[in-house]
């Protein structure tokens, strides 16, 4: 059985996390969503600033693969109407799969 086409391929890290210059963590970038791409994987989940660039190569390429992003990584502390604008961003950007994430600390405290 392939299990290729059920994966995701994931790179969330910033340049400062990765301890890379902005234009090699782009490059990092553009190499997870080449290997979705070369792999046949169901998506690539990115940052939000990389949407565009992965859904351009993902269509340059005629794949299939998603792209997939999270919405208020990584703590989910932005209020609702910031994340529906982020979320509103991701999808003019083309992503096709959105992970939100919520405030860990109001949902321990039942906020």
């Amino acid at each position: 059985m392939n299990l290729k086409p059920y994966l995701d391929s994931t790179y969330l890290k910033t340049a400062l996390q990765a301890k890379l210059s902005d234009t090699d963590n782009e490059k990092l970038v553009i190499a997870t969503v080449n290997e979705a791409i070369t792999e046949g994987f169901k998506l690539v989940m990115i940052r939000p600033e990389y949407v565009a660039l992965a859904k351009k190569l993902i269509v340059d390429a005629n794949s299939s693969v998603d792209v997939g992003t999270v919405i208020s990584f990584p703590d989910g502390l932005n209020l609702i109407a910031e994340k529906r604008t982020e979320a509103q961003l991701a999808i003019d950007n083309g992503a096709n799969d959105l992970d939100f994430v919520i405030n860990y600390q109001a949902f321990k405290n039942g906020d």
